[in-house]
């Protein structure tokens, strides 16, 4: 039985290289990914209210605001799309 990879990267960091990518893979955490869905969701959806969990609020922020600044980085385009 063969298996699927798939890979989820923001850019095009990997110049198409498949063991760069795992690699960006790996490093990429759980909160990145969920605050890229929450951004792209507010783009698709004008309106949209969204949220990120943690154990306390400020932490909750902290978070937010990482990986936003993060993603903002990579992705300048979204900084037209958001408020």
């Amino acid at each position: 039985m063969k298996r699927t990879l798939i890979i989820a990267e923001a850019g095009v960091n990997h110049n198409g290289s498949i063991e760069l990518a795992k690699k960006y893979g790996e490093e990429t955490s759980k909160s990145f990914v969920n605050v890229l869905w929450q951004l792209t969701k507010c783009c698709l959806y004008p309106g949209t209210k969204s949220a990120v969990c943690s154990s306390t609020k400020q932490q909750s922020a902290k978070i937010l605001t990482q990986k936003t600044d993060e993603i903002l980085s990579m992705i300048p385009a979204f900084k037209f799309e958001l408020k």
